[in-house]
């Protein structure tokens, strides 16, 4: 049985995909919760045509992504930081902290979930943290902790 989803179904598919189902699947569980209705000619011509702009809209965001990337990776961001005699910071530096300070460089707000930082950092050196702007698209940020004057 062919269908159109009309939401997106675990182990089925996204909205607006075309799937073939067993019979009984489609009769009895996707069309009475409106989940997917029967595809016609004329609805999967218009899942074709948003499936077309889903594709266009995904390679516009990669390529988006892949400029940011570049970006990303020729920077370094410097943190200046009051340090104990012992040698950790006073406080941390937070993933809120390398996120404004990378969106004022890069003259672009990211995703602070992009930021993929275990712990704050305490820590006086150079760190590497890794930013996923996207699922295929990842870059590696460089960070300087220096001690402040």
């Amino acid at each position: 049985m062919k269908l159109v989803l009309t939401q997106d179904v675990q182990h089925v598919g996204k909205k607006h995909d075309v799937v073939v189902v067993k019979r009984g699947h489609g009769r009895n569980f996707l069309l009475p919760r409106g989940l997917a209705t029967i595809a016609t000619p004329g609805l999967l011509a218009q899942a074709q045509i948003i499936q077309t702009k889903k594709e266009e809209r995904k390679q516009k965001m990669t390529a988006k992504a892949k400029e940011l990337a570049q970006k990303i990776k020729d920077l370094e961001l410097v943190f200046e930081a009051k340090v104990t005699k012992k040698g950790p910071l006073f406080g941390s530096i937070s993933r809120h902290d390398v996120m404004m300070k990378l969106a004022k460089e890069i003259e672009f707000k990211i995703d602070p979930d992009a930021l993929i930082l275990e712990a704050p950092i305490k820590t006086l050196g150079k760190h590497r943290i890794k930013v996923q702007l996207s699922s295929e698209v990842e870059a590696i940020l460089h960070l300087v902790v220096k001690k402040q004057a």
